[in-house]
């Protein structure tokens, strides 16, 4: 099948192709993975934002919970891929207790591994106490990185952690924030960002830094959603907390209720032991 071409473009896309099918023999997950949207037209106020909404970059936030919940064909400034397998129901329905997370981890503690001296956090991370849920979170840092079009990796400097949080509609969603460590450089990346910078091998793209961010949603229990957001996009350009890192904060989109790291490069272990939450 042909692939079809995702970068944003000029001019709106809406196509349907194939663009991957996995199936690990550890996970219990066989997801096909399918382009469904990509768009840089800039139509603003085309989804429903509840009236409480006080801030643009919340707006905008609930604004694109709010298409890909519909399962528009159209999503400014987004690449979504639909990803087809079945979804653990913890992920589904979470209404409840604002710390349903943690109240759904394990209570044992795991120290975080550290990288040549290199902490990435301090606090203990928990296992989820449902295996296939703990299965499917490691998975989707895999489809991340799979559907991104070779713009992420899954190594310490690039993708490896995201941030969960639920949706006023009582679902879980999920922000990844790739492209985490660039390596310092005078001229395209003059930003110190403490010692787990050192040693990185990440080199900085401005134009591949505006893709870090990508959103997972579930959408019923057969399909969730991967957003690919493009913060240069004019349209998303309000979500940045940080402009000049293309950084955005999962609580504009929902309820915060943890973290997630997942380190690739533990191959020692399997696959759901290198996924670690640190619940709220």
């Amino acid at each position: 099948t042909a692939i079809a071409t995702t970068a944003i473009a000029t001019t709106a896309i809406a196509t349907t192709a194939m663009i991957a099918t996995t199936t690990s023999a550890h996970q219990s997950f066989s997801c096909t993975s399918q382009l469904r949207i990509t768009s840089a037209r800039c139509v603003a106020g085309t989804a429903a934002v509840p009236a409480t909404c006080t801030t643009t970059r919340t707006a905008r936030a609930l604004e694109l919970i709010e298409s890909l919940r519909r399962r528009d064909d159209v999503i400014d400034g987004v690449r979504a891929v639909a990803l087809k397998c079945s979804i653990p129901r913890e992920l589904l329905h979470a209404r409840g207790a604002s710390q349903r997370l943690r109240n759904e981890c394990h209570w044992r503690e795991k120290t975080l591994p550290k990288f040549d001296g290199c902490e990435i956090d301090s606090r203990r991370g928990r296992r989820h106490r449902c295996r296939r849920t703990q299965n499917f979170l490691a998975m989707l840092f895999h489809q991340v990185a799979m559907n991104s079009n070779g713009l992420i990796s899954l190594n310490r400097f690039d993708l490896f952690h995201a941030h969960a949080f639920v949706t006023v509609h009582g679902a879980f969603g999920i922000l990844f924030h790739a492209k985490e460590y660039p390596a310092y450089d005078e001229e395209s990346f003059p930003i110190n960002l403490g010692f787990c910078q050192k040693n990185s091998n990440l080199l900085y793209d401005e134009a591949e830094a505006s893709m870090r961010t990508v959103l997972w949603l579930g959408i019923d229990d057969k399909m969730s959603v991967l957003a690919y957001i493009d913060t240069a996009a004019p349209v998303n350009q309000p979500i940045l907390t940080v402009p000049e890192l293309h950084t955005t904060y999962e609580g504009d989109f929902g309820d915060v209720q943890g973290d997630i790291y997942y380190f690739d490069c533990l191959r020692n272990r399997k696959v759901s032991e290198r996924l670690f939450i640190i619940p709220r």
